[in-house]
């Protein structure tokens, strides 16, 4: 268990060093994230804090893009590293997750793609984005293969759809949001709201050229009957 803090305390080191220097240098950008706790579309993947370091490449005018992004428990044993690409058209962003948390051995195989057994499941996902005298972004995604299966495995294909507004409020940026699953799904056992929240980013000012922005976010999920608050210090 030392050994992992050890590991995890060594990432978040490397992270910040990194998100430090390359943050806004040409196509590539490595950020980093301090989360008090895991949170995602409605459900609760670790309660404790998290280091969620991000690595992305995109092309000149940033069409294209593809990268990788993790999660790294600092209490609970969590770990996660996930690879996207994708491409903007217009208002449009349309690209593919692959997600896959590891397990709690050393025992796994994370090129094992077999549909029955992998790991990793995958998704694609459809971003839009409203202009600018109504910023109104909508996310839609589908998980099309691998860890989402029934008990007989066949694919559920869980979908979840978002709709969120952002907007300034003096010196903060706010969010409000609201997301459900269609049908049965791996977020509710049927067609239901799953994540309702507010959330408030104010940036931090260090120097002249670097802040930290820090975010907090109250999230209820009304089919679980839960909730959460997270603050996320990003690097």
């Amino acid at each position: 268990m030392k050994m992992r803090f050890l590991v995890k305390l060594s990432f978040l080191i490397i992270g910040l060093l990194l998100s430090s220097q390359s943050k806004g240098q040409g196509p590539v950008t490595v950020e980093t994230e301090l989360v008090s706790s895991y949170v995602w579309r409605g459900i609760q993947f670790s309660p404790s804090p998290a280091i969620q370091p991000a690595l992305t490449f995109s092309s000149g005018n940033e069409t294209f893009f593809a990268g990788a992004w993790g999660s790294f428990s600092l209490g609970r044993y969590f770990s996660e590293i996930d690879l996207f690409a994708g491409f903007s058209a217009g208002a449009f962003t349309f690209s593919v997750y692959d997600y896959f948390v590891l397990p709690d051995t050393e025992e796994y195989n994370y090129f094992d793609f077999r549909r029955t057994h992998t790991g990793h499941a995958l998704e694609g996902v459809v971003e839009f984005t409203g202009p600018e005298n109504f910023p109104v972004e909508v996310t839609w995604g589908t998980f099309f293969y691998g860890d989402d299966l029934t008990e007989d495995e066949k694919p559920i294909f869980s979908s979840y759809l978002e709709v969120c507004y952002p907007f300034e409020l003096g010196d903060h940026s706010l969010s409000v949001f609201a997301g459900l699953t269609p049908w049965q799904s791996m977020y509710a056992e049927k067609a239901a709201l799953v994540n309702v929240g507010l959330s408030a980013t104010r940036s931090l000012q260090v120097n002249q050229s670097y802040s930290i922005p820090l975010t907090a976010s109250l999230m209820v999920n009304p089919w679980d009957k839960k909730t959460w608050f997270v603050l996320a210090v990003g690097f």
